[in-house]
């Protein structure tokens, strides 16, 4: 049967601002973790699985230079401001990032993140993951799915003034 439960979707939230996701995106693929040595311990632990690492713009170091389960590892992240990205730049040059996106576009991210995992996840073969398993990791793609329409319909309704027709 498979690991499900090896939470390879990290946030880094060392401000506590995200609590919130603990309770929207299944703890069995998601884990928000307060500092580093944590996040480290973390990544370490999954060599050679993919992973999805978000870092907030202040907290970089883990980006910053080689780390066991790092190579693995999709990196993403966040600002709040413009002067973020230049020192982020700067900072990371050299360094695989992955995306660099604003805080308030940290929801898509993690849905997107998520529902990546969920496909290779789901994808196993049978010996790996039996059909409840399989079954459950669908349920919680199209969930995720669902969430990333919502969070899209809002914002055509909130920055560009369009009301959001569904399809038929």
């Amino acid at each position: 049967m498979a690991d499900i439960g090896i939470q390879l979707l990290i946030l880094l939230d060392p401000q506590n601002t995200h609590i919130g996701y603990d309770t929207i995106i299944n703890l069995r693929i998601f884990k928000r973790l307060q500092n580093n040595q944590e996040c480290r311990g973390h990544i370490t632990n999954q060599i050679d699985k993919d992973k999805h690492l978000f870092l907030p713009h202040f907290d970089t170091e883990l980006a910053e230079g080689p780390l066991p389960g790092l190579s693995d590892t999709f990196v993403y992240i966040y600002y709040d401001n413009e002067e973020s990205v230049q020192s982020i730049k700067k900072n990371l040059v050299g360094r695989a990032i992955n995306r660099l996106f604003p805080v308030d576009e940290l929801p898509n991210y993690l849905h997107g993140a998520a529902i990546e995992l969920l496909q290779k996840l789901i994808k196993k073969p049978p010996t790996e993951l039996n059909e409840q398993e399989r079954d459950e990791l669908i349920d919680m793609a199209k969930q995720h799915l669902n969430e990333l329409a919502q969070l899209f319909d809002q914002y055509m309704i909130d920055q560009l003034g369009v009301d959001v027709v569904e399809p038929h």
